[in-house]
């Protein structure tokens, strides 16, 4: 397994190129990984960042990524764009109105409650997963609070036709792979020491 810190990621909402890609900016070099959703940067100096498209809006012409780089580049990225924030800002902040609206489009959390196997019986998990499928939003947890009985596709439904009922959400995470390499690849936040 490889693992990314996605505390150190950065949320940025581009507009999509017509791959599903973002549109980089000017003078930068974009070069797409397959159909993985993984997208390579490359700023004028030569310095190198990664794109994860992790949700697409509900236009699909805009696009949340998760971008990962050395922090100057990071920071520079930020600057200059319209919506951005560290990851680690924005769970801090995600009772925030403007923050959570991103935050419900993120599909993967680590959480806790149960999940239906194969053959439909509830057993309990604590761990990664994936609640949402494309377009999906989660509910808004400041009106609709935990727990939530989840259908396959992320809606609220009752618990007898959950796909999922959690019962708590300790931060932002995904599960993915990249290219045709086979390795699962964990980006997840970890333990502020100084919170």
């Amino acid at each position: 397994m490889t693992a990314l810190n996605l505390s150190r990621a950065l949320l940025v909402v581009r507009t999509l190129h017509a791959d599903g890609g973002p549109e980089a900016p000017a003078g930068w070099e974009r070069s797409p990984q397959g159909d993985t959703g993984w997208n390579v940067l490359t700023a004028p100096g030569g310095h190198r960042v990664l794109a994860l498209r992790v949700a697409t809006g509900p236009g699909g012409t805009r696009g949340l990524f998760a971008v990962y780089g050395p922090p100057a580049v990071l920071a520079t990225i930020e600057a200059a764009a319209d919506l951005a924030m560290p990851v680690r800002e924005a769970w801090r902040r995600r009772d925030e109105a403007a923050v959570l609206l991103y935050l419900r489009s993120w599909p993967v959390f680590r959480c806790a409650g149960f999940e239906r196997d194969h053959e439909g019986n509830a057993v309990p998990f604590s761990g990664v997963r994936r609640l949402l499928g494309p377009g999906g939003r989660l509910p808004d947890y400041t009106v609709t609070g935990l727990p939530w009985n989840l259908a396959a596709d992320g809606s609220l439904t009752t618990q007898a036709l959950a796909r999922y009922r959690v019962t708590s959400i300790d931060r932002p995470a995904l599960d993915t792979s990249i290219g045709n390499l086979g390795c699962r690849v964990l980006l997840e936040d970890e333990p502020d020491p100084g919170a």
